[in-house]
């Protein structure tokens, strides 16, 4: 999303809000045009594939193994990282739709932006 809005002449970038989520961030477009930001959000937006609900076993095994590449790659950058739930658990929680694990939880919260952006793919919805 970020790429396709620069790509658009707005500045944008990417952050992680106070809830740890990652976001978009829009500042000024270039062009000095308030509503230029909100033509390239819709345009990108319509760009990008549809975001998948993972329904399968085969999704939440997908969305298990990004989620511990993150994890290992958040402690490789030097944080601490709550425990890697095994298959079965992660499976049950999925399935309940409570997963309650995310690798950069740890991280102090003026650092995570930074360990989103090292660790997590943002091509991936997963």
């Amino acid at each position: 999303m970020v790429a396709c809005m620069q790509k658009k002449g707005v500045k944008a970038t990417f952050k992680v809000d106070d809830e740890g989520a990652p976001t978009v961030e829009v500042n000024d477009p270039i062009s000095g045009d308030s509503s230029a930001g909100q033509v390239a959000w819709s345009a990108c937006r319509d760009e990008l594939p549809a975001r998948p609900e993972p329904t399968s076993d085969a999704d939440f095994k997908v969305m298990f193994d990004n989620l511990a590449a993150q994890s290992k790659c958040v402690q490789g950058e030097g944080y601490e990282v709550p425990p890697t739930p095994s298959w079965q658990s992660f499976l049950e929680q999925a399935r309940a739709k409570s997963i309650d694990w995310d690798p950069t939880s740890r991280v102090p919260e003026q650092l995570r932006s930074s360990a989103r952006k090292a660790c997590i793919d943002q091509d991936k919805w997963w």
